[in-house]
């Protein structure tokens, strides 16, 4: 994340290494904070063509997939698109993109910035050709990692379940 103008409006940038130049940055208006600063590892999809963004406007949050080879919006949600009213909409409420699932589908949560250390947050795959939404509880956290090989989801949690230990 970058700063433009006096440092008050951060911008995305996208440095290409072996061009050793800025190839783009990615600044919608009204832009205050973005997921990179929860959950950047999860950024980019596999082949590295596509950017994961959520981030914080002043209207609200927005959640958008960049296509790094045209530099174009491969698809964008909002708090207030059409059809998905059950989306938290929440001052604090910022989509986390957790990981690019085969099938052009996104998984993400809308982690809640006023609440530390929750249990568990909203948490959704997002099909991108379709706009299709459908919630999910294997990314109920940021705090995830994914096994490649067969797209297992592994998160740390306290199971009440299991008895406690003093040793």
């Amino acid at each position: 994340v970058v700063y433009r103008a006096g440092y008050t409006q951060p911008a995305v940038a996208i440095y290409g290494i072996q061009q050793r130049s800025l190839l783009a940055d990615f600044a919608p208006a009204g832009m205050l904070f973005t997921s990179l600063s929860v959950a950047r590892l999860h950024a980019f999809s596999a082949d590295s063509r596509q950017l994961a963004i959520g981030y914080l406007t002043e209207a609200g949050w927005e959640l958008a997939v960049v296509d790094l080879q045209t530099f174009a919006l491969a698809g964008r949600l909002t708090d207030t698109t059409p059809g998905l009213d059950a989306l938290p909409r929440t001052p604090d409420s910022l989509p986390v993109p957790l990981e690019f699932r085969a099938g052009n589908r996104l998984a993400f949560t809308v982690y809640d910035l006023s609440v530390t250390r929750a249990e568990r947050y909203p948490a959704y795959l997002w099909e991108l050709v379709t706009g299709a939404l459908t919630t999910t509880s294997a990314y109920e956290t940021p705090v995830v990692d994914v096994f490649p090989a067969t797209g297992e989801v592994i998160r740390a949690g306290v199971d009440a379940r299991l008895p406690l230990s003093d040793a």
